[in-house]
């Protein structure tokens, strides 16, 4: 195995949810930015490559262009993956064309174009997929973050209401943009996201129930090394569905 192959095995990741159903626990994964071991990250050949392994959720990352076109990229910037140094948030669809997001990860997928929500709610609705939409909006200013909801809202409602419901996670780090979600569309169910050492899961006036409470979120997303069984319990008594990330070796 090359250098590069065994790099990919090791960045080979994925969420793992968590969930406790009275006694039992359920587990399932989620392939992280897509199956971003075998394609480049956040691209419609590593959702396709999660569908063929027999993945049944994704994970992906939405910002807006200039224009109000919501797209799927991690980085507030095309550099890392499209070596372009074009922002997201003054780039417009004219320019995606041109910005190949592939070729850094292999020749093979030379030529991949950054995602659209429309893309990906089109493979949703072809394959049965689920995704956890991540919101990563860049420069949110006001007009962004209501244009941003509102494009995300509508893009989304092209699935049917059962599918928006059940298909479909958003989460976030930005929990106020998780609570203006929220307001604009109550029948979405979030996820609040928390860096570690910023999850306080034992404390009398921990910051995640707070953040759930304040966001009307029905899931809480903490890194994994800051879960156990036990606060796996105490979170679920209180009424809420646990997804960590990230998992690397499940």
């Amino acid at each position: 195995m090359s250098h590069r192959e065994l790099t990919r095995k090791r960045t080979n990741v994925y969420r793992r949810a968590t969930h406790l159903c009275q006694d039992e626990v359920v587990s399932f994964l989620i392939a992280h930015r897509g199956h971003s071991s075998k394609a480049p990250e956040n691209t419609m050949a590593a959702f396709e490559s999660a569908v063929d392994a027999g993945f049944t959720w994704i994970e992906t990352d939405a910002d807006m262009l200039e224009d109000g076109t919501v797209v799927l990229v991690h980085d507030a910037s095309f550099r890392r993956t499209g070596r372009t140094s074009a922002r997201v948030s003054t780039s417009t669809s004219e320019d995606l064309p041109g910005i190949d997001v592939g070729r850094w990860f292999s020749a093979r997928y030379a030529n991949s174009r950054v995602p659209t929500l429309a893309n990906l709610v089109d493979l949703m609705d072809q394959t049965g997929l689920s995704a956890n939409v991540e919101l990563k909006l860049s420069d949110p200013t006001p007009e962004r973050i209501d244009d941003y909801i509102d494009t995300l809202i509508r893009g989304l409602k092209r699935l049917d209401s059962e599918s928006l419901r059940n298909r479909v996670i958003i989460s976030s780090f930005n929990h106020r943009l998780l609570a203006a979600l929220h307001l604009a569309a109550p029948q979405l169910r979030l996820g609040c996201l928390f860096e570690r050492s910023r999850f306080a899961p034992l404390k009398r006036h921990s910051v995640w129930r707070n953040a759930a409470w304040a966001t009307g979120a029905e899931f809480i997303h903490p890194h994994h090394r800051e879960l156990t069984r036990k606060i796996v319990t105490l979170i679920r008594a209180e009424g809420f569905g646990v997804n960590t990330w990230t998992v690397n070796n499940p």
